[in-house]
């Protein structure tokens, strides 16, 4: 168990005897990790470091189907507007589709790449 869990923990069992100062570590405490959490941006406090790397894993995979979808639907998008402006229909479209789709899966991989060295830390 984390030393400061422990000692609120036990902050609350001696409640009675000790009063006013309790209440003020548990302020003090609470407000400076808060802080450093803002500050740092950790807000994983009290997990060991397994469940972090789950979380900093299931982060960085979270963002995989929007990258797939946004790096998909610029390519087409651009390859639309290229073919309007040049009445080049649909050889831009496909040309440009197709690099979206490499880009996406490029995307793909190094977010795997990164997922992996987060496990294997």
């Amino acid at each position: 168990m984390h030393k400061y869990m422990k000692h609120l923990l036990e902050s609350e069992q001696n409640w009675h005897m000790s009063g006013q100062k309790d209440i003020d570590f548990i302020k003090k405490y609470v407000i400076e990790s808060a802080s450093k959490s803002l500050k740092t941006g950790k807000i994983l406090l009290f997990m060991d470091n397994e469940t972090k790397k789950m979380f900093r894993t299931l982060g960085i995979l979270s963002t995989a189907g929007m990258a797939m979808a946004f790096s998909i639907g610029i390519g087409a998008l651009v390859g639309h507007y290229i073919d309007k402006k040049f009445t080049t229909e649909p050889w831009f479209f496909i040309i440009f589709l197709i690099f979206g789709i490499v880009a996406a899966f490029r995307n793909l991989y190094y977010m795997y790449k990164k997922a992996k060295e987060i496990g294997d830390e």
